[in-house]
């Protein structure tokens, strides 16, 4: 195999690549539309969460009323109690009219109280309404226990037997490597494959259906160098357009930023350098399925037709490996993508085992490889590729041409 050859075909599809107008709006939309997102999630849940802040939640009291509880009630701004005829509350929840119903079953001073709230809590409002409501029966139970504390005449301290203290040993950082851990590889790997997805169709039944692959093998090439030469640019334009989402990214988690207090990031470069060569291995074996997958087709439809469930099947270990509970393990690390997400998000957090981390990158470089094979083997079946055999297969059509061009080089000399 002839690398300069290799990188000629790279050369010649990269540009091709670059002047389509599909693909370049495919890598740099992102840049435009996650600002636009990011601007518009924020904007819609400010508006959503203002607006539910200054409703008052609509709320009906059944049976006697404590007056402790009544007159703080009474001293909140955040309820509304209101009166209905019907008495079926589900209905009325369900249907909006109202967002909780209190039901007080023993106002006798002697017992304790019982209370029952009937809510709804795939409503927003009335999930609001008991998250306001629990709040106004804490401080009403606290006074409640200490004006029977003062009728009995009983000591506070003799109630304190226990007192409970608990420190969160988590920091800032902790909370932040968390959410960054499970975001950033999953998206590293899923813009990979995605940007791959179109740019492979166009390098395979894109060529078959413009009728250029034929024009390819009139040249004096080897088919192991065009295909490699088409596995580079493509696995080419999934590191580029990677990078490009991740830095369309940044403004959202500056946004998150904002909104959370708690998050701050700085990502160490040696982490990131590491988890560009764990993700080389995904790129390419994502790459040479769908340019494998892709030379069954005739036609750029009919190519999205067979590469939908591929797509799919490549993403479902990169949605299995975001799950907190999935820990890499010598098991889980041989899972191809899953392993390496896995290992990505372990090493961010910093909790990570050398050992697990290589072999679930051999991993991917080993069943990366295997996928090599399996497309070499696609781009060699002339049935898969023209869908023509015998006298008039591709490869006589080839020699023909090949000798024509040098009969009329002779001619002119």
């Amino acid at each position: 195999m002839n690398l300069n050859k290799v990188v000629l075909i790279f050369k010649k599809d990269f540009k091709e690549l670059l002047r389509d107008k599909k693909a370049l709006i495919a890598m740099f939309l992102p840049i435009i539309i996650y600002p636009i997102i990011l601007i518009f999630i924020f904007e819609l849940q400010s508006t959503v969460s203002n607006k539910l802040k200054s409703e008052k939640s609509r709320i009906i009291i059944k049976n006697e009323i404590p007056s402790l509880f009544l007159k703080k009630i009474n001293l909140s701004d955040k309820f509304k109690i209101l009166n209905s005829e019907d008495s079926n509350y589900k209905k009325l929840i369900k249907n909006e009219k109202i967002d909780m119903e209190i039901e007080f079953t023993n106002t006798n001073k002697n017992s304790p109280e019982k209370i029952k709230i009937l809510y709804n809590s795939t409503i927003t409002k009335s999930k609001l309404a008991k998250k306001r409501i629990d709040k106004l029966f804490d401080e009403y139970k606290v006074e409640l226990e200490k004006n029977k504390i003062k009728e009995l005449n009983i000591k506070v301290p003799i109630l304190d037997a226990v007192q409970l203290k608990s420190n969160d040993l988590s920091k800032s950082k902790d909370y932040t490597e968390m959410i960054l851990g499970s975001l950033l590889p999953f998206l590293l790997t899923i813009y990979s494959i995605m940007g791959i997805y179109a740019i492979s169709i166009d390098l395979t039944a894109g060529e078959k259906e413009r009728g250029t692959l034929e024009t390819i093998f009139s040249i004096p090439v080897k088919k192991s160098e065009i295909i490699f030469g088409k596995l580079l640019a493509s696995s080419s334009v999934g590191i580029i357009s990677c990078f490009i989402n991740i830095l369309a990214v940044i403004p959202l988690l500056m946004g998150i930023m904002i909104a959370i207090p708690k998050f701050s990031f700085q990502i160490d470069i040696f982490r990131m350098v590491i988890m560009f060569f764990m993700l080389i291995p995904i790129i390419i074996l994502s790459s040479s399925i769908i340019i494998g997958v892709g030379f069954f087709a005739n036609s750029y439809k009919e190519a999205q037709s067979y590469l939908s469930p591929v797509l799919l099947i490549l993403m479902l270990p990169c949605y299995v490996a975001i799950f907190p509970n999935f820990k890499l393990t010598l098991c889980t690390a041989m899972i191809p993508i899953s392993g390496g997400i896995i290992s990505m998000r372990n090493m961010l957090i910093g909790n990570y085992n050398i050992l697990n981390l290589l072999i679930a990158n051999i991993t991917n470089i080993i069943v990366s490889i295997i996928s090599i094979i399996f497309m070499t083997y696609i781009f060699k079946s002339e049935k898969v590729i023209f869908g023509t055999g015998g006298k008039n297969n591709f490869s006589t059509k080839t020699r023909r041409s090949q000798s024509y061009t040098k009969k009329k080089t002779k001619d002119r000399r």
